[in-house]
């Protein structure tokens, strides 16, 4: 056991050993890696500030030579002597940083390189002292400053320092400095001669201009302000302080307080005028600077246009036809009432100038825009015209009530776009029923059978129908493409060729206002037609030719005429006849009554009582056969027209009571009673008096006859309206309807229930003779009422008149 031990202590001590040793190495390495991390980060720090140090270095805009040993800079070492002139070849730099390239023009790749690039562009005296610098700045640490000259006879500034061990140069261009300085003097003179134009340019300005000093004092006004103020030079206005306007400091003032730009608009007198001007006030570096401008006729202009916006405006809302007008923000501008009242919008709304948008949305909730599909597309569209319209576009919409309307957009002078709406509803239906009615008047021209041209103002057919290419056998493609009316002639010569008859058609439709007259003529073609024609001129110049086939119509005037001839020869011979016949008997009519009334007088003797009474009845038989024959022969007479009046002064009052009294005689048998109804002053009339009296004796004898046993007869006259009425009444059973339209008849009668009256010959003698004097005759007559006969005659004849 003890063997054991002996022998495993040393190798239990050997193991302590070793983990000792472990445990001292792990201590060495953490502490080594804690040294090495503040190493890198203070390696880091360096490289940092290092490559800041060379950025630095390398914008100087010159060069920085440094000689001294120094780590990372390469050893300072002589340039060769062959390069330089003798005495002068001092040690290369161990660093030179700065824009090389910039100061030399070229870049080398070592210090001593560059250094010798640079003194080779010295001058050699430039050389020499720049040598003799450097040498006492190393050796002696004794700074310069001094310029060096270069073989381009340009100069180079170095300036010379030691910092430590290292002796510093710094080298710069000084041309660019000259440069520098040229540049800055022509950017003065330029700034001057700026200035003075400005100040030219600023007297020759209208508008008053000014600048003020920090004290708020004027320091320079134009002329301009000089004559605004009415002085005479700007040194004046600046000696006394002249201000345009009082509260022109004003404001100069609070533009340096609040060191903005400030305007005011200010009206006062200058220049012996009243103005409007508009002062605006700038902050500038010692001061202010300010200007007026004049508004005076922009005022004015300004007031005239809101009265003419008033006026157009109060115009607008009197017409017919809805406005509406949309600024370029497409917001209402203006509505007058007739778009509210289109649209049925409230008028209050619209004074709140809604957009064009919600007006389209509003008025497609109520159902007042056209139907559309996509509306949204639709109504962007309608916006797009704010910014698409170039001109006037106009659209037709169909309202869903039924109305159509016609709208018009254009762009507003001032920008924004105006609509005006006008309801066309009434004029499409008048327009689809004028061309309804024109195309039924073509057909109706077309089925007429009187031919139609109707011409324009400038001599060419403008509407035909086939009546006239069938009346003058043209062919429809001749008549086509609006011919002028010497092409029609020209078709038309082959029927009718009177040069005299187409002429007054030409002329009429192609000539001057004195000559468009209406004409109507006949005229007969060469096969056989009978045509009219009319020519009518129309208030709008056109001119209106009808031509009318009368041939059917000849023929049967020529077959009336004939037969017309006819009857007149006949009626001839009928006068003729009667006259023969009436001469004829009156004669042995006439020997018969005087031969009767020998026998009743009793000159052949006494007679019965039965022969008296036979001999009686043979001369009122004579006597009516003798009235019987007058009547026919004047009846024939005024029909051949050879009876003619005998005209007088005729006593009205003096006629009538002379017919009164013979009619009382002869109806003292039939008990009728006979009055008078007539003002003894009714006067006198021009007329034939023994026609006048056959009228009333035809007119009381045929009353008398008919009135009946106990009947009563009233004759009558008036004085009306420069006639004589003269009637003729009785009490008799009277006239039926179809007997009155025959009363006036010659050779007609009519009897009454059983036979009782006939009219006779007699009241057609008196129509006649009535109308001879220019008269009228009229009958009234009821069935057991009795029967008035009136005769109006005038008081002159017309025959009276035509004498005189």
């Amino acid at each position: 056991m003890g063997e054991q031990l002996i022998s495993i202590l040393p190798i239990a001590g050997s193991v302590c050993l070793a983990v000792a040793c472990a445990l001292w190495v792990a201590a060495s390495n953490a502490e080594a890696r804690r040294i090495q991390a503040q190493l890198r980060v203070r390696l880091r720090d360096n490289e940092g500030r290092l490559e800041q140090s060379e950025a630095v270095l390398a914008s100087d805009p010159g060069l920085i030579l440094v000689w001294g040993e120094a780590e990372g800079h390469a050893p300072s070492l002589p340039v060769p002597a062959a390069d330089l002139p003798r005495g002068t070849a001092p040690m290369a730099p161990n660093h030179i940083a700065g824009d090389f390239e910039a100061v030399l023009g070229r870049i080398e790749r070592t210090p001593a390189e560059q250094f010798r690039t640079f003194l080779a562009r010295l001058a050699p005296e430039g050389l020499q002292s720049f040598a003799q610098a450097l040498e006492e700045l190393r050796g002696r640490g004794t700074p310069f400053s001094m310029v060096i000259d270069r073989k381009d006879h340009g100069e180079f500034e170095a300036t010379g320092q030691t910092i430590g061990p290292r002796a510093i140069v710094r080298i710069r261009d000084v041309a660019g400095a000259v440069r520098e300085v040229k540049r800055l003097g022509d950017l003065l003179k330029e700034t001057d001669d700026s200035a003075r134009g400005l100040a030219s340019l600023l007297h020759s300005l209208p508008t008053p201009v000014w600048r003020r000093t920090e004290d708020n004092k004027l320091a320079w006004v134009n002329r301009a302000y000089v004559k605004a103020v009415e002085a005479d030079s700007p040194e004046e206005v600046l000696e006394k302080g002249l201000e345009l306007e009082a509260g022109a400091k004003r404001l100069a003032q609070r533009v340096r307080q609040e060191e903005t730009t400030l305007c005011e608009r200010h009206h006062f007198v200058t220049a012996g005028k009243r103005r409007a001007m508009d002062l605006v006030e700038a902050p500038l570096p010692g001061g202010t600077g300010g200007l007026a401008i004049d508004h005076t006729e922009t005022e004015e202009l300004s007031r005239v246009l809101d009265e003419t916006e008033q006026a157009h405006d109060r115009t607008l809302d009197k017409l017919a036809t809805a406005v509406a007008i949309f600024g370029p923000d497409k917001i209402l501008r203006f509505s007058n009432q007739a778009f509210a009242q289109l649209w049925d919008l409230d008028q209050s709304w619209l004074e709140t100038l809604p957009p064009h948008s919600e007006i389209l949305e509003r008025l497609r909730e109520d159902r007042r825009l056209p139907e559309q599909r996509d509306f949204r597309s639709w109504k962007a569209s309608r916006l797009a015209l704010y910014t698409e319209a170039t001109g006037v576009e106009d659209d037709t919409w169909h309202l869903p009530d039924g109305r159509s309307l016609h709208i018009v957009c254009s762009p507003h002078p001032l920008g924004g776009l105006i609509f005006l709406y006008e309801d066309v509803s009434e004029r499409i239906a008048l327009e689809s029923q004028f061309n309804t009615l024109i195309e039924v008047q073509r057909k109706t021209l077309d089925n007429l059978d009187e031919g139609v041209a109707l011409y324009g103002t400038d001599g060419r057919l403008e509407l035909h129908n086939e009546a006239l290419e069938k009346i003058w056998d043209i062919p429809t493609e001749k008549l086509e493409g609006r011919p002028h009316i010497n092409d029609v002639i020209a078709l038309s010569k082959d029927l009718f060729d009177q040069e005299e008859d187409w002429r007054q058609i030409r002329s009429r439709v192609t000539g001057g206002e004195g000559a468009r007259t209406s004409v109507k003529r006949r005229i007969d073609l060469h096969n056989g037609s009978v045509v009219q024609f009319e020519v009518q001129p129309l208030r709008s110049g056109q001119t209106l030719v009808t031509f009318l086939d009368l041939t059917a119509e000849a023929n049967a005037e020529r077959a009336l005429q004939d037969k017309n001839d006819a009857l007149e020869a006949a009626d001839r011979l009928k006068t003729a006849f009667i006259e023969n016949v009436s001469y004829q008997l009156r004669n042995p009519l006439t020997s018969i009554l005087g031969f009767s009334e020998m026998l009743e007088t009793g000159i052949a003797g006494p007679m019965s009582e039965q022969q008296t009474g036979y001999v009686g009845d043979v001369i009122v038989a004579a006597k009516q056969l003798r009235d019987l024959i007058n009547d026919i022969l004047d009846l024939s007479m005024i029909e051949a027209g050879t009876l003619s009046l005998d005209l007088e002064q005729v006593d009205v009052f003096g006629l009538l009571e002379g017919a009164s009294s013979n009619a009382v005689t002869r109806a003292e048998d039939s008990s009728v009673q006979i009055s008078l109804d007539v003002d003894r002053e009714i006067g006198d009339l021009i007329a034939d008096k023994s026609r006048l009296r056959q009228v009333l004796f035809n007119l009381l004898s045929n009353a008398t006859r008919h009135a009946g046993a106990g009947g009563r007869v009233v004759l009558g006259a008036r004085r009306e309206a420069g006639q004589i009425r003269l009637w003729v009444s009785d009490t008799g059973s009277g006239l039926d309807a179809s007997a009155q339209m025959h009363a006036f008849d010659s050779f007609s009668s009519s009897d009454i229930s059983g036979g009782g009256r006939r009219a006779g010959l007699g009241l057609a003698l008196v129509k006649s003779f009535i109308e001879l004097h220019g008269g009228w005759v009229s009958l009234e007559s009821h069935a057991g009422k009795g029967t008035t006969v009136t005769c109006m005659v005038p008081e002159r004849t017309p025959f009276t008149e035509a004498a005189e």
